[in-house]
């Protein structure tokens, strides 16, 4: 299978066979979100703007707070809480709801649909992708159903297929 820079996240996910290439993907992705946010990068204007105007779900912020580094996510924190301060001060409906938004979601979100994108791809181009992929992984739901549409319509895999891979799959790395 020939590499490109594109796919090489994808290849190396499915040869470690530790489970869901996807998940593991985004683990990593993740993993590599969060140390974005709590290194340098806190320093930037355009990253702070954005953790501003964001913040960060629970999820996300409590990870932040199990990092041995603190200070960067006490610096956003801090320019976080004087924005919405300034929000609140200047909103003319009290009690208005926020969006629900988070700097890390959003950072894997976009990631995670390129990622999306290029495991399509390799299934389009490389024969032995799809066994590859097929063998070491099921899919995470999220995934699903976007990548049954394109099986169906291009490879004529049917939707119990995938689906049948997915559930052995997740036998297989889950025993009950």
């Amino acid at each position: 299978m020939k590499e490109h820079n594109y796919t090489i996240p994808l290849t190396e996910a499915i040869e470690s066979r530790d489970g869901c290439v996807l998940c593991k993907i985004e683990k990593d992705l993740t993993e590599r979100a969060l140390e974005y946010y709590m290194g340098a990068a806190v320093m930037e204007p355009s990253v702070r703007i954005e953790t501003n105007a964001k913040g960060f779900c629970r999820l996300h912020g409590e990870a932040m707070l199990a990092m041995p580094k603190k200070l960067p996510l006490i610096l956003a924190l801090q320019t976080r809480l004087d924005t919405m301060e300034k929000q609140l001060q200047k909103a003319k409906k009290p009690g208005k709801k926020r969006e629900k938004t988070c700097a890390v979601c959003e950072r894997v979100a976009g990631q995670m649909e390129n990622c999306m994108e290029n495991c399509l791809w390799l299934l389009r181009k490389e024969p032995d992708f799809l066994e590859k992929f097929e063998f070491f992984t099921g899919v995470p739901d999220s995934q699903l159903k976007p990548l049954c549409n394109y099986l169906m319509a291009t490879k004529g895999i049917s939707k119990q297929h995938i689906i049948a891979v997915t559930v052995r799959n997740r036998n297989r790395l889950i025993p009950f």
